[in-house]
């Protein structure tokens, strides 16, 4: 399990890009930052939670779908700056589904939520930042 390493200098938060098949789940965001922008769903890091239980809490709460922690497969983490005084440090997973995609619903954070394929994601409002990770995590699944 891993612990977060809460530092004041960046707010914690985790992302889960969960696969099924050839497509990735993204949510398009209801709220800042990156608002209406498609991305990896996620969140903030709530005090006392481990980031694999932040991880499954958020996507609970964006999607309906229930992960189980000990398939969480800890990636990379990720800087980055919305502004001066705003700071972010993502935690990122990723998860793989087997079989049929599960039937998902947008929750409170999200304004939408949909499974994409890698040719799709490009005709998406989504961040080059993102786009990148995406392709980079397609490009280097274990199919």
């Amino acid at each position: 399990m891993k612990s977060a390493n809460i530092s004041s200098d960046y707010i914690q938060g985790t992302s889960v890009a969960i696969f099924c098949g050839d497509k990735v789940l993204l949510a398009q965001r209801k709220n800042p930052p990156r608002q209406y922008e498609w991305s990896i769903p996620g969140g903030h890091v709530e005090a006392n939670e481990s980031l694999e239980q932040a991880a499954c809490r958020e996507i609970w709460e964006e999607t309906g779908l229930n992960l189980a922690e000990k398939s969480l497969k800890y990636s990379k983490t990720i800087h980055f700056k919305i502004s001066p005084e705003e700071a972010y440090e993502i935690n990122l997973f990723i998860y793989e589904i087997e079989g049929s995609r599960p039937n998902v619903t947008a929750g409170d954070d999200a304004k939408a939520i949909g499974w994409y394929n890698e040719n799709q994601l490009p005709q998406l409002d989504i961040s080059k930042d993102t786009l990148e990770l995406l392709q980079s995590l397609f490009a280097n699944r274990i199919k």
